[in-house]
């Protein structure tokens, strides 16, 4: 495990170190006002076509019929996330429009690193570098998600120890916090940028019940594995 935190924090290092420039130029041209021009604006059919994707493949991966109404309304929170952030990424920019009353544009001459463009539904696309990374980051924690289910379902819901629950006694979690901050980072908005710590609050304390009920069940077994295993971050 020594060795497993090391390599963590090592790559989380590197992965900062990397891309914190490209995300620095592109929240403060996003948040300065010089965006406003360059951003798609009512195109609210892309707007609900991405939500409608996301949303949908999102529960598929991270609904859970072993859970009952305290975890759907936590799958309910994630998708409410998505939503308001593609309804301002493609449909209204509202805080790009609020912050530019209020900030002047002393970050102009900042512009995102776009990595490619593309044309989709007729129109045209600059994919910056942050939402590539984003992206990118997304699929890898949904794996990890995916992943962990499916260990789950093995087991028929039963104790997993091994696999990724070798690592962190709740990765599903923290697959889906990782997906929410880095898109937090890679597109800020008020919306997204308010509802993040609830979201955070609401699967740690979802974490800690469930842990509760697997101490009940399987008592010294879990306890012992819990002393062993991190809960969220490798430590």
């Amino acid at each position: 495990m020594r060795k497993t935190s090391i390599v963590f924090w090592l790559s989380i290092g590197a992965f900062i170190i990397i891309c914190s420039p490209y995300f620095v130029r592109s929240i403060l041209w996003f948040l300065s006002g010089s965006s406003v021009g360059f951003l798609i604006l009512g195109r609210w059919d892309l707007a609900l076509f991405y939500m409608g994707v996301f949303s949908v493949f999102s529960l598929f991966l991270i609904s859970n019929p072993l859970k009952g109404l305290e975890w759907k309304n936590s799958a309910n929170m994630y998708v409410a996330f998505f939503i308001a952030l593609f309804a301002e990424m493609f449909g209204f920019p509202l805080t790009v429009y609020l912050l530019s009353l209020v900030i002047q544009n002393s970050s102009a001459n900042y512009r995102p690193d776009v990595a490619f463009t593309f044309f989709f539904l007729g129109s045209r696309f600059d994919l910056i570098v942050p939402s590539l990374i984003a992206g990118i980051v997304s699929i890898v924690a949904l794996i990890m998600v995916a992943l962990s289910w499916r260990d789950i379902y093995h087991t028929g819901g039963g104790l997993v120890t091994n696999g990724l629950y070798g690592f962190v006694r709740h990765p599903q979690y923290l697959g889906i916090l990782s997906i929410i901050t880095i898109w937090l980072f890679a597109w800020p908005t008020l919306p997204t940028f308010v509802m993040w710590p609830f979201l955070v609050n609401k699967y740690y304390r979802l974490a800690k019940h469930e842990e509760e009920e697997l101490v009940e069940k399987y008592g010294e077994k879990y306890l012992e594995y819990s002393n062993n295993v991190p809960m969220l971050i490798p430590l």
